[in-house]
């Protein structure tokens, strides 16, 4: 899987061994828990796209130093409470949950836990149970080993449990499988009822939650930008969510995609240059709606409108 990390969202590009699985993602979407993070599916080159949202959110690995102990203690609680719900529903494994530190995030505004979780199964699934095992102990090593020893007893039991894991590493240096699922068991059962309740997201009715991407294939290479604000500025700025520095034809600020009750507007802010919606010249600072397949023009750029239900 091929990994890329923008300034609001994570794009993951499915290898050829790997395909999403569409009933994780209807399980996902039925959860509705608030640990998870929205995710939609876009098609990109004959390639699927799983784009996970991150705006406004702070990875653990960038913010350590903050955690307090609640915090850390939730970043534990609610890992240990969806792998409990995964464990009971057949359509989700707990391996789909991701666990690198720059992956995980804090929620500053409730101090809460953000996981992503990405359906993905893969036909090379020998070692997948190990390995994530094995990211699981490295992500509890990094909440819990920054902890002062005596600040609280079930962080220090949990760091006790790593500590006796790491000493009974295997000839090869391996960790101990047993002791890797017992690891798992133990944060499930000690963890999962702590964690913190949040209001459950309010259901959004089926048409109004869309991923929008603007593909662009033609002399300036191939790439889309991935709408997963609901004002997303396109053109040459540096501040633009959507930059395209390359080519002089597109204004500073061309356009704005706005994402409204479910549904996809176009405004060109006055470029010089011009934007089309299906051949016809865009009037300024006027919203015009965009379809699945219309075909918006920036300047001399042919862009394609994909509009995809999220599965958040």
């Amino acid at each position: 899987m091929n990994v890329s990390n923008y300034q609001t969202h994570i794009a993951f590009k499915l290898d050829a061994n790997e395909k999403m699985s569409s009933f994780g993602m209807k399980m996902l979407k039925q959860l509705n828990n608030r640990s998870i993070l929205d995710i939609a599916l876009i098609k990109q080159n004959g390639s699927n796209r799983l784009i996970c949202r991150t705006e406004g959110l702070e990875s653990i690995n960038a913010i350590d130093r903050l955690l307090t102990i609640d915090s850390r203690k939730d970043l534990i609680a609610r890992l240990a409470q969806l792998i409990g719900m995964f464990e009971e529903n057949a359509f989700l494994n707990k391996e789909f949950i991701v666990l690198d530190p720059d992956k995980v995030f804090i929620n500053p505004e409730d101090g809460s836990a953000r996981f992503i979780v990405l359906p993905v199964v893969s036909n090379a699934t020998g070692a997948l149970g190990r390995e994530w095992l094995e990211k699981l102990y490295e992500y509890l090593e990094t909440v819990v080993y920054s902890v002062e020893a005596g600040t609280d007893a079930s962080i220090d039991r949990l760091r006790d449990i790593l500590i006796n894991l790491d000493d009974d590493r295997t000839d090869s240096g391996e960790l101990a499988i047993n002791g890797l699922i017992n690891l798992c068991r133990y944060i499930v059962e000690n963890y999962a009822g702590a964690a913190k309740e949040i209001q459950p997201k309010v259901a959004m009715p089926k048409s109004s939650n869309i991923a929008v991407g603007l593909n662009y294939h033609g002399r300036y290479g191939n790439f889309s930008l991935y709408i997963i604000k609901k004002e997303f500025l396109i053109g040459k700025s540096e501040t633009c969510d959507g930059r395209i520095p390359f080519n002089n034809a597109i204004s500073r600020q061309h356009g704005m995609v706005y994402i409204e009750n479910g549904e996809c507007f176009y405004e060109d802010l006055g470029s010089s240059n011009y934007s089309r919606l299906n051949g016809a010249v865009l009037e300024p600072n006027r919203r015009v709606k965009l379809n699945n397949e219309d075909i918006l023009m920036l300047a001399d750029m042919e862009f394609k409108v994909e509009i995809l239900e999220s599965a958040g």
